[in-house]
């Protein structure tokens, strides 16, 4: 019996990695311990926005673990499972992340076939953005789905900023819950490397790395686990590759292009920022760079789009928000 864990920080394509174990692997179908049954496998798992047309264990809670598990276990796999999971949910919500640590404990008793797909802090500037890739289980109550971005927005802020939004009374404009964003969002989401143990034997990825030079990954991924790769999936697998990557493109141009931004910004230099797209989460942690880092803020009252930066440059004026130090 030999199982593969796929660990990983939030949205790194974890499901588009489980399903390209077994599509190079000549697999046909999956086992689903979530829902004890085999299912066909994809040759496209892809939707407009993940690879969730891919029936993956993806576990959400650590209720679900054990019982997946033993499904698995129980089932005579076409030469491995693979079980995926990242920042467990948990209620109440906690940064402890007890369960998550806990799964990841409970995963290493099963198998020594662990992926670990991260994304380094430093690079974390790509998870702002108000384009979600997949629906969301409310931070209010387990048993309800957000599935439009604007529904998990509210759902995110009612949740962690419900006093700062009374206070704030209206966020109906855009330029107002621009700046309400910016003065409260994080500059960093969750991360798994924290929980794991990293002296434990795993295979590491970087986000950008998989998400870059994925071909040239997996080849090396299968000769570390030791498994033969269907070369004749291969070029396949590479054409889905290929449009997925188009999928993280919006924030990863944001991610390269964050520094200078702000850069041009404060030195009133010219860059077009209409190509990036920005949505108001981007744009408002433009903003909250500014206020956090530089002490300055923008005069945006009837600002709806950020245009360029000298537009930026000429509405910069001195930050009032107390801050901290």
């Amino acid at each position: 019996m030999s199982i593969i864990a796929v660990i990983t920080d939030p949205g790194k394509g974890g499901t588009f990695l489980s399903w390209t174990l077994h599509y190079l692997s000549g697999h046909t179908r999956s086992f689903n311990g979530k829902a004890n049954a085999w299912f066909p496998l994809p040759d496209n798992p892809l939707n407009n926005i993940n690879a969730h047309n891919f029936k993956s264990n993806d576990i959400k809670f650590y209720s679900e673990f054990h019982p997946c598990v033993n499904n698995l276990l129980n089932s005579n796999p076409d030469n491995f499972h693979t079980i995926y999971f990242h920042n467990l949910i948990e209620y109440p919500w906690s940064n402890e992340f007890l369960d998550t640590k806990q799964a990841i404990k409970d995963v290493t008793t099963i198998t020594d076939k662990i992926i670990l797909l991260t994304n380094q802090p430093k690079n974390s500037v790509c998870d702002q953005s108000y384009r979600r890739r997949a629906h969301g289980i409310s931070f209010n109550d387990p048993e309800i789905i957000k599935v439009s971005d604007e529904d998990q927005l509210e759902d995110y802020i009612n949740y962690f900023f419900k006093d700062s939004k009374e206070k704030w009374k209206h966020l109906n404009e855009i330029w107002d819950l621009r700046e309400f964003l910016a003065l409260n969002m994080p500059d960093g989401f969750q991360h798994i490397s924290p929980l794991f143990d990293l002296t434990s034997k795993h295979y590491s990825i970087d986000y950008l790395e998989w998400v870059n030079s994925g071909e040239l990954l997996v080849q090396d991924i299968f000769k570390y686990f030791e498994m033969p790769l269907d070369q004749d999936r291969f070029t396949q697998w590479n054409e889905v590759y290929q449009f997925w990557r188009t999928l993280h493109h919006n924030r990863l141009m944001f991610l390269y292009s964050f520094d200078k931004i702000i850069t041009y910004i404060l030195n009133n230099y010219y860059m077009d920022l209409t190509r990036f797209d920005l949505d108001i989460i981007q744009e408002a942690f433009i903003q909250r760079e500014l206020i956090y880092k530089h002490n300055l803020n923008l005069k945006t009252f009837r600002l709806e789009k950020f245009i360029n930066t000298q537009q930026l440059h000429n509405l910069l004026e001195p930050n009032i928000h107390p801050v901290g130090s």
